[in-house]
């Protein structure tokens, strides 16, 4: 069953709405002030209210069909953000008087492998916006393109014809692959793929405030990101709890439960993070308790069973998260 209705949100409504980008970071704080920033998602996701739109019982209406349309949150649909929806370095809408589209606003790549150039073989490349500022960037996967808005350059050459493009998607697909070592580049409008925030799941709640006029308080929307773009802990793809009676070392791993509990039968034991490879950099990854029902203490190891971390005594417990180090590479930091 589809998901997703490729139907836009009425702009007469969503124009003036507030909303923009956020991230979800965890911070974890010392006695001493001094702080650890944990980044659980890789790309910003945005929230939007659309509430200040509704004006009037027609507005209203509006709104509650394609509320009841869409099941509520149940199937996401397209949503124009005014200060954000073009390829150009401002993002502005033409509505808005933001700057004209050029076919070398930003460089797609590879679907494949996220090349940057054309390899003379690739007939796939996505769409994409680059955010920069200073030595930081952000790049942004655009998957809504609006329809017949895309312009193509080769090498900064106007290419009318010999490609299309799939709207849900923002797939460029060529007639004859470009060349080695071509720049492909696009200039764009797009929409941002939303659905209704839980808040409204339990009842749409609207106002009448006097004859002819309607309002509401808050009409949330939540970007829905796409999976490829998630890399954190904070998105769980495990749960669930699960239980060891142990007589031997353990070597766990993340689709047994996000919280552990063992019970060490005899002394001495070691207990084995999962692999760092298998899990999204973010908190909390995992829970592990040695159970109170009378077990012994066990050892806690990294997931090279070498490296040793702590130990846990009957009845205590510690929250085990991935971190990314200096060098770039995932390590467990317990809390």
């Amino acid at each position: 069953m589809a998901t997703f209705h490729e139907v836009r949100f009425p702009t007469s409504i969503s124009y003036g709405s507030s909303g923009g980008p956020g991230f979800s970071t965890r911070i974890i704080e010392s006695d001493s002030g001094d702080e650890t920033r944990i980044g659980r998602w890789a790309q910003a996701r945005r929230k939007y209210n659309v509430a200040f739109g509704v004006k009037s019982h027609t507005d209203l209406a509006t709104v509650r069909d394609f509320f009841l349309a869409r099941r509520g949150p149940l199937y996401g649909f397209r949503y124009r953000d005014f200060h954000d929806c073009t390829s150009t370095a401002t993002g502005v809408a033409n509505e808005l008087g933001g700057a004209s589209l050029t076919n070398v606003d930003q460089v797609v790549v590879r679907v494949s492998d996220g090349g940057l150039v054309g390899n003379g073989i690739a007939k796939t490349f996505q769409l994409r916006k680059v955010y920069t500022s200073g030595s930081g960037s952000l790049t942004r996967t655009i998957v809504k393109p609006v329809v017949g808005t895309t312009i193509v350059a080769l090498n900064g050459v106007s290419q009318p014809t010999g490609w299309n493009i799939d709207p849900s998607s923002g797939i460029i697909t060529f007639t004859t692959a470009p060349g080695d070592g071509v720049v492909v580049s696009a200039g764009f409008e797009f929409d941002v793929p939303v659905r209704f925030g839980i808040e409204v799941d339990d009842a749409f709640l609207s106002n009448i405030d006097q004859f002819g006029h309607g309002s509401m308080q808050d009409i949330p929307l939540v970007e829905i990101k796409d999976i490829s773009s998630v890399s954190d802990g904070g998105e769980y793809s495990f749960g669930g709890a699960c239980e060891y009676a142990i007589s031997g070392d353990l070597k766990l791993s993340l689709g047994t439960g996000r919280v552990v509990n063992v019970q060490a039968l005899v002394v001495s034991l070691k207990v084995i993070l999962p692999a760092s490879a298998a899990g999204f950099p973010g908190a909390p990854q995992l829970y592990l308790t040695n159970d109170a029902s009378g077990s012994q203490p066990f050892d806690v190891f990294d997931e090279d069973g070498s490296t040793f971390l702590v130990t846990l005594s009957v009845g205590t417990g510690i929250e085990a998260i991935l971190t990314i180090d200096g060098s770039g590479l995932k390590r467990w930091m317990l809390l």
